[in-house]
């Protein structure tokens, strides 16, 4: 399993640092990567974005994407332009809310 805590700002201008560390996490071949989610304050379409494309490229390889504890801001976001389904958010945000 590999993890990573995603930081407050997920935008255009912090997009390529925290792509490479999402990429690092693909070297070791891990059935499991966690996404901390809980800390973003400031996202973008291209942060939405780059999550998507990571999560997408994941499937490729067969590796498992949990993103948990979706801010309020990400959520917001997501919702907005209607892709929280790509993230698999919908499902997380009704457990939650059940809890």
């Amino acid at each position: 399993m590999a993890s990573y805590s995603l930081p407050a700002e997920l935008t255009v201008y912090t997009a390529d640092e925290i792509q490479q560390h999402l990429l690092a996490l693909l070297s070791d071949a891990p059935k499991l990567v966690t996404l901390d989610s809980g800390a973003i304050e400031e996202i973008d379409s291209c942060g939405i974005q780059l999550l998507i494309h990571f999560t997408t490229l994941c499937e490729s390889k067969n590796v498992n994407v949990l993103i948990d504890s979706p801010s309020s801001s990400l959520v917001e976001a997501t919702t907005l332009l209607n892709v929280n389904y790509a993230l698999s958010l919908n499902s997380k945000v009704a457990h939650d809310e059940l809890d």
